[in-house]
């Protein structure tokens, strides 16, 4: 897994904090620390974004650790 430069969102390593794209890995390849979630979105256009949104809790999108949108045929 490759680190990322200054991510929106991504996966931090607990042990030398460095951040990598997200995906379904528990430990970080550099120590074998856990991840925790990593968010640095832009807050002056945050709550614009989120009170813009649908009605349901999918205007909470840009917040989710997830690279898409689901497909709700599946």
């Amino acid at each position: 897994m490759m680190m990322v430069d200054k991510p929106d969102k991504g996966l931090q390593c607990e042990g030398c904090r460095a951040v990598y794209p997200i995906s379904a890995s528990l430990i970080s390849d550099c120590c074998f620390q856990p991840f925790t979630l990593f968010y640095n979105p832009d807050k002056k256009s945050l709550g614009k974004m989120i009170a813009s949104g649908p009605e349901s809790l999918w205007r909470y999108l840009p917040l989710l650790p997830t690279t898409g949108i689901p497909d709700n045929n599946s």
